[in-house]
């Protein structure tokens, strides 16, 4: 990541209204990205990295900064990444408790770490990774003492689970999914016209995850195309 390129980028983002702050990704495994130097490639250069954040910081026009890392590239060095942001201009830290190297191995996943370093930093920590329901984010928030959740591939086949969480709940009234699942598609049609019947087949196939017939189901969304097939 090139500060100029990053200076560019946030100026860009200054011109959008409806975007409240930026959260700099330093998360990313993909090789096509990390490989290059982005994404989790940053955590090699910690210094580089907190002087992107500055630039963030400097350049833009929003309230909020933020930043989310892993534990590290190819080792763990969650005590180094901490001391480093301690020194960045960032509202919160987002903490993926998982190497780049991990990538997104369950067996992986290392709470205590991010525990480790919310003892360090100065500022807010939002824990991430393998939070998949109710009562797994209640015992990671006890773990790692963070002030926050992250949730990412969860949310995609239940975006129910945020509610869940606050109501501390693992039920939810079948009425409530029907009409989550018709926002969705009713967002997604508006987005991308047509073309999002066909896009959201794969959000059905997560919807479906455990439900009877789920098999059938999704052999059914597969052969729909038209908008109003779709919604009945």
């Amino acid at each position: 990541s090139k500060e100029s390129v990053v200076k560019e980028a946030v100026e860009k983002i200054n011109a959008l209204d409806h975007v409240s702050g930026i959260d700099f990704n330093c998360g990313c495994p993909a090789p096509k990205v990390a490989n290059h130097g982005n994404g989790s490639g940053l955590l090699k250069d910690l210094n580089h990295l907190v002087k992107i954040l500055k630039v963030i910081r400097e350049n833009t026009n929003k309230k909020i900064t933020s930043v989310k890392v892993r534990l590290g590239f190819e080792k763990k060095i969650p005590k180094e990444i901490a001391h480093a942001l301690n020194d960045a201009p960032v509202d919160y830290v987002v903490v993926h408790g998982r190497t780049r190297s991990d990538k997104y191995q369950k067996d992986k996943i290392d709470y205590e770490s991010i525990a480790l370093m919310k003892g360090i930093l100065k500022k807010p920590v939002i824990a991430n990774g393998e939070i998949d329901s109710v009562k797994k984010a209640f015992e990671v928030l006890q773990i790692t003492q963070a002030d926050g959740l992250m949730i990412g591939r969860a949310a995609l086949r239940a975006p129910w689970i945020f509610w869940q969480i606050r109501n501390n709940t693992t039920k939810l009234p079948a009425v409530v999914k029907k009409d989550l699942v018709l926002e969705h598609f009713d967002k997604m049609v508006e987005f991308y016209g047509d073309r999002g019947v066909i896009m959201f087949r794969k959000n059905l196939h997560a919807y479906a995850k455990g439900e009877m017939q789920a098999s059938a189901f999704r052999n059914c969304v597969n052969t729909l195309t038209e908008i109003k097939s779709m919604r009945e």
